[in-house]
């Protein structure tokens, strides 16, 4: 086994991959670790990273956003000048993939991982831990070959954290659940058996709940900010992007943005502090710099003509007024 087949094994790669790459057409394969708006970065060796777009064809053939690239698919990338970026031209056979329903007149979904062994639902143990959310978020990991584990954090600041896991129990039997507390090294140190070379675990939960705590314990350094504990136990929203990285025992973490709920379809009230149905409509945009007032090919105005976007949550997003409908804006576009 050579040095890159090995990295490429501690990043998730397997067979069921490789059957599905054709490394004859001039391909080489990459894991998708960051995205951005209408960028990806795609791991291809433990020296390189490269930023990748997809490509005019790719992009015309997509019809949804399940069919666009997510953190932690494996794609099919052609090197540019360079050697620094690549385009994308395939994605890989997935294992599973996690996504929600998102708000809208007519279903739709949002994408959130894909090739995920382990979700891990995080939750802390006050007004955060809901039984009826935590049932919503359970579903989402009923993939093929995915392990759904409750996390139940800052155990040290709850008089009686055995009440909390009798609850849940009661209501999942079969789904494990973890008391877990940064100030207790050997709760946290269960947790190595997750993550293992070659896994990847997925971390979801509401804002505040310290999945951006757990994740810095877990990479072995501070990657994410972490936001003070308020007087009602309820932590400030830090994390605003999905990531992929390896972590201190060598499996991998994909972390994400606070969710504030995951019902089939959600309410504005619900989805107030979570915007990630808007930005992953900005990812389909033709172009980069795309403002959302007239340019053509625009998702988001598609998206709010055709109704699967609401007015008023557009403007909860953009802060604009009724009067500032980007439907109605002319500004000028640039490629």
């Amino acid at each position: 086994m050579t040095v890159s087949e090995a990295f490429l094994l501690s990043l998730g790669w397997s067979d069921f991959f490789q059957a599905g790459f054709d490394d004859k057409a001039d391909f080489v394969p990459g894991r998708i670790t960051g995205q951005g708006r209408g960028h990806y970065q795609a791991q291809v060796s433990s020296e390189q990273t490269l930023d990748a777009t997809i490509t005019s064809k790719f992009q015309d053939a997509a019809k949804d956003p399940a069919s666009f690239p997510a953190i932690g698919d494996w794609v099919a990338l052609r090197r540019g000048e360079g050697n620094t970026q690549a385009t994308i031209h395939r994605i890989l056979s997935r294992v599973n993939t996690i996504q929600r329903k998102k708000s809208g007149a007519q279903a739709s979904v949002q994408m959130i991982a894909a090739n995920v062994d382990n979700l891990f639902i995080v939750s802390s143990m006050n007004e955060d831990f809901d039984l009826p959310r935590l049932g919503r978020y359970i579903e989402l990991g009923r993939e093929p070959a995915c392990q759904t584990i409750l996390l139940l954090t800052k155990s040290d600041l709850s008089a009686n954290p055995a009440a909390y896991v009798d609850r849940f129990k009661a209501s999942f039997k079969g789904v494990e659940a973890l008391v877990i507390s940064r100030e207790d090294p050997d709760s946290m140190a269960v947790l190595q058996s997750y993550f293992t070379p070659g896994k990847t675990s997925l971390l979801l939960g509401s804002s505040g709940v310290g999945k951006s705590t757990l994740t810095n314990y877990l990479l072995g350094f501070d990657a994410q900010k972490t936001g003070a504990v308020t007087s009602e136990a309820r932590g400030r929203h830090t994390t605003t992007a999905r990531t992929l990285r390896f972590t201190r025992w060598g499996g991998l973490v994909i972390d994400t943005p606070g969710m504030q709920e995951v019902s089939a379809v959600a309410s504005n009230k619900d989805l107030h502090n979570d915007f990630s149905d808007i930005k992953d409509l900005e990812l389909l945009c033709k172009f980069t710099n795309c403002t959302h007032k007239n340019e053509p090919g625009c998702a988001l105005l598609a998206a709010l003509k055709n109704g699967t976007l609401r007015t008023e949550r557009w403007q909860q997003y953009s802060g604009e007024t009724a009067q500032a409908d980007p439907r109605r804006k002319k500004n000028k576009y640039s490629r």
